[in-house]
Parts: structure tokens; sequence; C-alpha cells
């Protein structure tokens, strides 16, 4: 069985999503970890960090244009782009 995780945050949460990445290539290596990242990716984060991740979704590429995106506080968006994500 594979097991499948997601998570959304934005910039101010990705080390805790990286942290996440970390626990999980560690306790349960066969997952296959998610993120929805309601950011651009920081340059102040190495871009190999992002391989701690199966796949990298932006708001985008889920449908959502950016008039949508600047509807909402950062807290509302990473919770609203779930619906779509867990389609």
């Amino acid at each position: 069985m594979r097991i499948a995780i997601y998570t959304s945050c934005a910039t101010n949460y990705l080390a805790k999503a990286l942290a996440l990445a970390e626990s999980l290539a560690k306790n349960c290596p066969g997952a296959a970890l998610t993120l929805c990242l309601n950011d651009r990716w920081p340059a102040t984060v190495a871009q190999d960090k992002a391989k701690s991740f199966a796949r990298i979704w932006y708001p985008a590429d889920l449908g959502f244009d950016e008039s949508w995106i600047f509807q909402h506080n950062v807290m509302e968006l990473c919770t609203a782009v779930k619906g779509r994500a867990l389609v």
C-alpha cells in the first residue's frame, strides 16, 4: 500500500513542511508528500530542498487565477486550495 500525504502552506510555514518531509523520509520512507505552496519558492531556501517533496503544486496548477488568489488572506488561501488538490 502506498501512502500519499498532502500539505498546503505559504513560505512562512515552509520550514515546517520541510520538517514534515524529513520526518516522513525517516519514519515512513515509502510515503509520497505533495506540497501546495501558496507563494513562490523563496530564494533564501536552497532549490534542492524541493526534492524533499514528491511534487509541488502552486494554486495556478490547480486552476486558480491570480484574481481569486488575491481575494484571500494567507490562511484562507492555504485552506481554500485543499479541495481541488484532494480531488
